[in-house]
């Protein structure tokens, strides 16, 4: 399942029949995806998507967007991969346990059609010419990584590293952007490589205030076939805000809860501990067949003992029955009798061997209390004397006889069934891991189609901007020619801003602490001389070459800054002519060597 699915996954989340069929939705509102595949984006989601587009032009290599789980970081994410536009070409990923910064940095390498070293520096130095290719066309490789914290930390170590590593020439090729729950900040510092120092920038995403909950839950409605007002009050929307604490991901199964429970006749689903409890107590036949054995030999052994006291006892009937002879009359405690061996009878040896022929088993037990319920003389001794403690011996030995071997019946059906529920777990356990396993190679692969559509796009991109440079050189003959029929003030005007220019090595001697703005760069000075006279940029500017992949550059730096934030207000002031090529805030020291290792 993919990130951008899981947030529809949530059967908490789902309205009844009687709620869809009230409203008259044509499908779920918060458990399917919208028909047209879009998501809410209000204007402070603009503006989030415009401060994340801004960092990663001209701000810190490294971007945090932080916010608890549910907040909408994914979303977020998903927006900014389908509007990032041609400055920014994002390789999304999604952060687990078993990410490889590797494998991410392969999946890269294909992308661009080439096959990928074995050796991670190996695939850095392959990475760094493709790269390099993007940022002569003015885009810039992301790298978006979506639950940055179930990453391992070495992994990510791995990840900056290879940033650093990436971005140690004379100007960055790639950015990376974490998303994570609030926390994950404090572990910065323990990921980055030893002796590494890396600036970062975070954006934290807000919870949703009452009005924007109001306006995401209708988009949702309104999505799913809503035609009718929208169906909750101020205070409900108020109520329902508060309880999902302005999280679009809780907003689903709260709102959903209260639209449900407007129908009088609707039953929650079972708690997931209840259905537990219920699967357990259905799968437990085995031991409560056994269970209520042992009740049944329990009360069969309870009767047994009783009748024997019964019909052992003296008889106080009036009518004279001349079967039985009462010698002595005796009172039985049943419980010493049902713990003891059979007491010694006197010496008879006719009663004797009827007492050994009746212990041994329950059949025999049970001939003789049948034996007593029909009173045959035939197969009772006539001394009472001699057979009421021997009968009742008897009885309580083949009770004990038979509870036993029905406990060890119990106890031997309780350890099978414990080791097929063993059994059972263990290949549900298999079962888990080889789909889990499944889900994340489908991942891998949709992962893969993903960077291989990037990858044409990009070269799709690469192709259209050549296009328009040949295009653009055809009609240089025609803008020579104007440029000769231009005015002696125009030309004035741009032999005044040329002699504003600075030297080549204006540069070389300025603070390696400031910044400048890199305002234009091309293989042909006169063009750059051109925008200079055409923007009329006020001084200190200066043009300085550079190679690049054996090619002479020329770029045009304006101005000087303390600080980012200094030069960025600077950049804002300008007209949006003058702010065409995209100005590029770069640090001074950054120049200065690259200029001093050509």
């Amino acid at each position: 399942m993919s990130s951008t699915d899981e947030q529809y996954s949530n059967p908490a989340a789902a309205l009844s029949d009687a709620a869809l069929g009230e409203l008259q939705l044509r499908q779920q509102p918060f458990t399917t995806r919208p028909d047209s595949g879009e998501t809410f984006v209000d204007g402070i989601a603009e503006a989030q998507l415009d401060d994340i587009k801004q960092a990663l032009i001209s701000g810190d290599d490294l971007l945090l967007i932080l916010g608890p789980e549910g907040s909408g970081k994914t979303t977020l994410l998903n927006q900014l991969g389908a509007k990032s536009g041609q400055r920014i070409q994002c390789f999304s990923v999604r952060g687990s346990e078993r990410f490889s910064t590797a494998n991410l940095f392969a999946g890269m390498i294909e992308a661009f059609k080439k096959e990928p070293p074995d050796d991670l520096k190996l695939m850095l130095d392959e990475l760094i010419p493709c790269l390099q290719v993007m940022a002569d066309h003015n885009t810039l490789g992301a790298v978006v990584l979506d639950d940055a914290h179930l990453i391992p930390e070495t992994e990510l170590t791995k990840l900056l590293g290879g940033m650093l590593y990436l971005n140690s020439s004379d100007e960055t090729l790639l950015r990376v952007t974490l998303a994570a729950p609030t926390e994950f900040e404090e572990r910065i510092p323990e990921l980055l490589p030893e002796g590494a120092d890396l600036p970062y920038s975070s954006l934290a995403i807000d919870a949703f205030d009452k009005v924007r909950s109001a306006a995401y839950l209708d988009y949702r409605l309104q999505q799913a076939g809503l035609t009718d007002e929208f169906p909750f009050s101020d205070n409900e929307i108020a109520a329902i805000n508060e309880e999902a604490g302005g999280r679009p991901g809780l907003l689903h199964t709260v709102a959903a809860r209260h639209l449900n429970n407007r129908d009088e006749n609707f039953i929650s689903e079972i708690p997931p501990e209840l259905k537990e409890r219920k699967k357990k107590a259905a799968g437990g036949g085995l031991f409560a067949k056994f269970g209520g054995t042992k009740l049944i030999a329990g009360g069969l052994a309870l009767a047994m003992i009783l009748a024997g006291l019964f019909w052992l006892k003296p008889n106080s009937n009036d009518v004279p029955d001349d079967r039985y002879k009462v010698v002595e009359s005796k009172k039985i405690e049943t419980e010493k009798v049902a713990e003891t061996e059979a007491p010694q009878l006197p010496d008879n040896g006719n009663t004797a061997e009827k007492v050994d022929a009746e212990k041994p088993t329950t059949e025999n037990l049970s001939d003789q209390n049948q034996t007593i319920a029909t009173g045959s003389s035939s197969n009772v001794q006539s001394d009472a004397t001699e057979t009421d403690p021997a009968i009742a011996a008897v009885k309580a030995e083949a009770a004990k006889a038979e509870a036993q071997r029905l406990a060890k019946l119990e106890l031997a059906a309780e350890q099978k069934a414990a080791a097929d529920k063993l059994e059972q777990e263990k290949l549900a356990a298999e079962q888990a891991a080889q789909a889990k396993l499944a889900e994340e190679q489908a991942a891998q692969a949709k992962l893969a189609e993903e960077q291989a559509a990037q990858a044409k796009l990009a070269e799709e991109q690469a192709a259209q901007a050549k296009l328009a440079e040949e295009q653009a050189d055809e009609p240089k003959v025609a803008e020579a020619a104007a440029a000769n029929a231009a005015t002696d003030d125009d030309q004035q005007n741009a032999q005044s801003s040329l002699n504003n220019l600075e030297s080549p090595n204006w540069i070389l001697v300025q603070n390696p602490a400031l910044f400048t703005v890199q305002m234009s760069a091309s293989k042909d000075r006169k063009s750059v001389e051109d925008f200079l006279t055409r923007t009329g940029l006020e001084p200190p500017n200066s043009i300085f070459s550079f190679e690049r992949n054996g090619t002479t550059w020329y770029a045009l730096v304006h101005g000087l800054y303390n600080d980012i934030e200094e030069a960025r207000r600077d950049i804002e002031k300008m007209p949006a002519d003058t702010r065409s090529n995209q100005p590029w805030i770069r640090a001074v020291g950054r120049i200065q060597k690259a200029m001093k290792d050509q």
